[in-house]
């Protein structure tokens, strides 16, 4: 009877071990091999995720590197075209105002001219009105 103590608590972990036991920790080995595998797969697609996205962001930003490119170039050329205009607006004054100058000078030496040809043409006038008397 004493042995009947010991054996059947033993007959029952043997029994218990391969029909639970053993079934059980391969179940729990599988799913947590299960879960981690699920975590790898979790924490690949999250970096072929934040690839995808980078890839994204960098192709918008060099877009948007051209759009401003191409606006700084059109602004450059705007105010070349502008720093051009104002400078040929400058020259055509300076035309003017040498023409101008040029042409007040000559208009005053044609009045000089004039008055210096009244005062001949009166001499010469009282002249002959000397001689004819």
């Amino acid at each position: 009877m004493k042995k009947a103590y010991f054996l059947v608590p033993a007959i029952s972990m043997v029994i218990f071990y391969f029909a639970f036991y053993s079934s059980a920790v391969e179940h729990y080995e599988a799913e947590a091999a299960a879960a981690e595998q699920a975590v790898k797969d979790k924490f690949r697609a999250q970096q072929l995720e934040d690839a995808e996205n980078r890839k994204i962001a960098i192709e918008a930003a060099l877009a948007e590197n051209v759009k401003r490119k191409a606006a700084r170039e059109a602004k450059e050329a705007a105010e070349l075209a502008k720093k051009e205009a104002r400078q040929a607006a400058v020259d055509a004054l300076d035309v003017a105002r040498s023409d101008r100058d040029r042409l007040r000078d000559k208009a005053r030496d044609l009045e000089g001219t004039i008055q210096t040809v009244e005062s001949e043409t009166d001499t010469a006038e009282a002249e002959i009105q000397r001689l004819s008397n």
